[in-house]
């Protein structure tokens, strides 16, 4: 049964981008259950989607229906990103995954594979790039900069909420041991398989590991499709399995650099580790130590995941007020102090009561 919630969700996030480098459609197989995509082109347009059953895969294709040739548009991104030109951020993501097709073992599989684990990376693309639009729409959050901790986390909240954009991405990405064909994705498609030998050696996040199995699972692809929770004190973001695979803030940077900030080319990768990038500090670095310098506006608290919200809940079952700790208390006058204990509810008199 189709939710009418659910396509009301997905027909805002799917219409014409606004910012986004191509056209580009997403259609299941069979294609007899209908069409859907994420934009990703300037100035493109697209019907009104249509959610579909499940047990589908997505493809992404042109306006005719026929499969977008993911290595000819990585290959001209790439190049594109190599001579200095301007790209949006999905297609400067799209241009330094090409260079790790290209300096990996990935090169050496047959076409017909190469499509596949393409396709693989493109639907979580494609589903970032439809959240950012609708963070952009929606929030007038500037898809054109680096991300901070703020507009990452309302990316991961847009992308998570949208069944339909969830989808994408998680067929995209992977889900471990699902029995689900669909959802077999880059880990199962080539995280592990392909080559386990070549290097990333650039610096930053997952200097001198995997090339494929770390950093391009991590910096490239990201996580973005799965929650950020707070794990033993720390912002953590969860992979596929539930289980912690970065700091929020080592995730931010990584994607700024890959989607914004980093050109990765043949030096970046190697058979052999380097000490060369050991001591590489990312620009994004400099975005994230800004926001959380930031003033907390007056009459506001800052919560862990970094929002500035009203120092006063109201109205609920109490009025809460929070203390110069930030603490919420039920108080008897909210507008005055929660620090003045005379100001608290008596709570063990009201439950005795009860």
């Amino acid at each position: 049964m189709r939710s009418p919630l659910m396509a009301a969700s997905a027909t805002f996030a799917l219409k014409a981008g606004v910012w986004f480098g191509r056209g580009r459609r997403c259609m299941v197989s069979p294609d007899s259950l209908g069409t859907a995509c994420p934009p990703s082109g300037r100035n493109s347009t697209y019907r009104p989607v249509q959610i579909l059953e499940a047990g589908s895969l997505f493809h992404a294709v042109d306006a005719n229906g026929k499969l977008v040739d993911l290595a000819t548009e990585w290959k001209t991104d790439y190049q594109a990103l190599l001579a200095g030109k301007s790209l949006t951020p999905i297609q400067h993501l799209e241009a330094n995954a090409e260079a790790v097709f290209e300096n990996t073992g990935l090169s050496k599989l047959s076409a017909a594979q190469q499509a596949i684990d393409r396709e693989d990376a493109q639907r979580e693309f494609d589903a970032i790039a439809a959240a950012m639009q609708i963070d952009y729409t929606k929030f007038a959050i500037d898809p054109s900069k680096p991300l901070d901790q703020h507009s990452y986390l309302t990316l991961e909240h847009t992308l998570q909420s949208d069944p339909l954009l969830k989808e994408l991405a998680m067929q995209g990405h992977d889900l471990n041991n699902s029995g689900i064909e669909r959802y077999d994705g880059y880990t199962n498609d080539f995280q592990n398989n392909v080559d386990n030998t070549t290097l990333y050696i650039g610096g930053g996040l997952n200097n001198n590991q995997k090339a494929i199995a770390d950093f391009f699972d991590d910096n490239v692809l990201s996580h973005v499709p799965f929650p950020v929770v707070d794990h033993n004190g720390t912002l953590t973001q969860l992979n596929q399995n539930g289980a912690p695979e970065n700091t929020l803030h080592q995730a931010i940077v990584a994607l700024d650099d890959s989607m914004y900030l980093k050109v990765y080319t043949s030096a970046d990768f190697s058979a052999h580790a380097s000490k060369a990038n050991a001591h590489y500090r990312s620009p994004a670095e400099d975005i994230l130590a800004a926001e959380a310098k930031a003033p907390t506006p007056d009459g506001d608290i800052k919560t862990l995941f970094g929002d500035f919200i009203p120092n006063k809940i109201t109205p609920t079952a109490h009025n809460c007020v929070a203390d110069s700790s930030g603490l919420f208390h039920a108080v008897i006058d909210p507008n005055g102090s929660a620090d003045d204990p005379n100001n608290r509810v008596d709570l063990a008199a009201e439950w005795w009561k009860a």
